[in-house]
């Protein structure tokens, strides 16, 4: 039996996504895709636009044999950790042979050569980094700098990272690398012309359309359905503004420095800024410098509504913690759950109910999973659709099996 991994937010599911699906198994040879996709938010510091349950039908429907959930500590971090949840996860899962991820440049060779000095950070690398931080440049632009000394070969090389997916694609390797997972990477190019940024702009507008070149046949039929399907309108990142300011208004800076990826000089401008603004939008956008930018501001400002301390991060994320919680899987995928059961090092979690026993020896595993639970609450009552029956619990939502 062989298994190939995507990692995805697939926020929403788009036909570049179908691609990586179908490519994954073509190039390995695998009988089974399984995906670790993000829950109810996203690396970019936002709620994803349509909810998870929504997204794992669509991935299953179009070349994926089984969703995990990626715990939303991970899902909201930077690319580094969400690159070491991803990899942690699947590496206890133990039956995971080959990660296949899309990037601008499908050129596995490079994106290793990055990684690796990355991974190790060789004294003339460390050396260069904090010598252009101390110049004042910022960190992405010091790092990037850095490489081109260590990568003399490959003059252009330091700049693949400039581009997300070859970033996140740099991440993944590394942390192979540094786990030591037992994992081949396999990267493919991703499809030109389809990205879920214009998707989202195209679902909130007016006209709400989506050209066939954009998106399978399957995944627009469930969202010319999604409000009455799911009880959720599209997440709107505004909508949450209301919320953030409540919850800085019952805390202190003091109180908000504390809060993962914040810190006291952050916390102070947030203070200073917000009796000004009137929106998220404006509020982010002040917020931004140089040094700070707008996918960091975001994701310290979700971090702060939904109340998560760095103190929490630095515990979960210190013992790469991880859950398997199955969103859904293809019946026929069966004996590859029975096989992670078998032989996963982590307990594969597809009732909540009995979660708590699975996990009663792990405490920090089961505090990560309540926080999930806690953050999906919150998406839901931002996000229910007004005149649509009561959003339902997660201890109620269904398992979804095609």
């Amino acid at each position: 039996m062989k298994t190939v991994a995507v990692i995805a937010e697939f926020n929403p599911f788009h036909n570049g996504h179908a691609g990586i699906l179908r490519k994954a198994k073509e190039i390995t040879g695998a009988d089974y895709c399984l995906v670790v996709m993000s829950g109810d938010f996203c690396q970019r510091g936002e709620a994803a636009l349509i909810e998870k349950y929504t997204r794992t039908r669509m991935a299953l429907a179009n070349g994926a044999d089984a969703v995990f959930e990626l715990p939303h500590y991970y899902a909201l971090g930077s690319a580094e950790y969400f690159a070491l949840g991803a990899v942690s996860l699947l590496q206890k899962l133990g039956v995971v042979d080959t990660l296949v991820f899309g990037s601008e440049c499908a050129q596995i060779g490079r994106l290793h050569t990055i990684a690796r000095i990355l991974a190790d950070e060789p004294p003339a690398f460390r050396l260069h980094l904090q010598r252009n931080l101390k110049q004042g440049d910022d960190f992405p632009t010091a790092r990037m700098k850095a490489l081109a000394i260590c990568m003399p070969e490959d003059k252009k090389g330091a700049k693949l990272i400039e581009e997300k997916n070859n970033l996140l694609g740099v991440e993944y390797i590394k942390q192979i690398m540094k786990l030591k997972a037992r994992i081949e990477p396999v990267t493919v190019k991703r499809t030109a012309g389809v990205d879920a940024f214009s998707i989202r702009q195209s679902l909130l507008s007016q006209q709400k359309r989506i050209r066939k070149a954009q998106m399978p046949e399957s995944c627009a039929m469930l969202l010319r359905d999604y409000p009455s399907h799911a009880g959720h309108a599209y997440a709107v990142q505004e909508e949450i503004f209301p919320g953030l300011v409540h919850v800085l208004s019952l805390e202190n800076e003091e109180g908000v420095a504390k809060i993962a990826d914040v810190g006291p000089e952050l916390a102070a401008r947030i203070y200073k800024t917000l009796p000004g603004v009137l929106n998220l939008q404006d509020f982010i956008a002040a917020l931004h410098t140089k040094d700070l930018t707008q996918a960091r501001v975001r994701r310290a400002l979700m971090h702060i509504f939904l109340h998560m301390p760095q103190s929490s991060y630095d515990t979960l994320l210190r013992k790469r913690t991880v859950y398997a919680r199955v969103l859904g899987f293809k019946k026929s995928a069966s004996p590859l759950l029975n096989r992670i059961k078998a032989e996963g090092k982590v307990p594969l979690i597809t009732r909540l109910a009995q979660a708590k026993k699975q996990l009663a020896d792990d405490p920090q595993a089961l505090t990560l999973l309540r926080e999930d639970i806690r953050a999906s609450f919150v998406y839901d009552r931002c996000f229910l659709k007004k005149e649509a029956y009561p959003v339902r619990s997660e201890y109620e939502k269904q398992l979804i099996i095609v």
